[in-house]
């Protein structure tokens, strides 16, 4: 799991990361909180943690210190009435992004978690509670890397 905690890391990471979907959708999110960045420093704000392939929703929790299959009631998410812990899962055409929203300062935390995910339950919960902002993520669309000119 990548983790980037400081502003310097979370811009390199939108800027520089290696998978292409992933520089699309961290400078979004960054530009989300244009508001407040000439408030506050981008670490204030958020932090960023990009799930791997074999990561698993307990190296998620134990990273988070928050419980992702309970949530506040301690229902389980086998039961009907669960809900998630996070604010927001949006679903994109390789990763879900997850926020949780850890204080009442609005400090969060933007998880992207690939849909290549080995965690079966964890793909299961995202696949169950996702929203799809672009109607993109059942689309078979593939994000090409820029070229050089």
């Amino acid at each position: 799991m990548e983790i980037f905690k400081t502003s310097e890391s979370i811009q390199s990471a939108a800027t520089h990361h290696p998978d292409a979907e992933l520089r699309l959708l961290l400078p979004a999110r960054i530009e989300s909180l244009s508001d407040l960045l000439d408030e506050f420093p981008l670490s204030d704000l958020m932090h960023v943690m990009v799930m791997e392939t074999g990561d698993t929703a307990q190296s998620l929790e134990a990273a988070l210190s928050l419980p992702v299959f309970t949530n506040g009631l301690s229902l389980d998410v086998s039961d009907p009435g669960f809900v998630p812990s996070w604010e927001i899962c949006e679903a994109h055409v390789q990763w879900y992004e997850i926020t949780f929203i850890l204080s009442s300062d609005g400090f969060g935390v933007v998880v992207y978690v690939p849909k290549t995910c080995t965690d079966a339950t964890l793909l299961d919960l995202c696949e169950r509670f996702a929203e799809d902002p672009h109607g993109l993520a059942s689309t078979s669309q593939t994000i090409k890397e820029p070229h050089a000119t």
